[in-house]
């Protein structure tokens, strides 16, 4: 959702690209309750995964 409310600001001011939609997508913070969580999500480029499973749960759930 942030990603979409993102891009309707930035084409509402003419500031959208492709270029950017990347680099914006992908949040600056999480939030992680124990050191090893932390250290999971040092070097990652597209951002945090989501939960295990969580792509096979939304297909069932939207019948894909």
């Amino acid at each position: 959702m942030w990603t979409l409310a993102d891009q309707m600001a930035r084409v509402a001011n003419g500031e959208w690209s492709s270029e950017n939609e990347r680099t914006n997508a992908v949040p600056p913070f999480f939030l992680v309750d124990t050191p090893e969580a932390a250290t999971a999500l040092v070097d990652l480029e597209n951002g945090w995964p989501g939960p295990e499973g969580f792509k096979d749960a939304f297909k069932q759930l939207w019948g894909l």
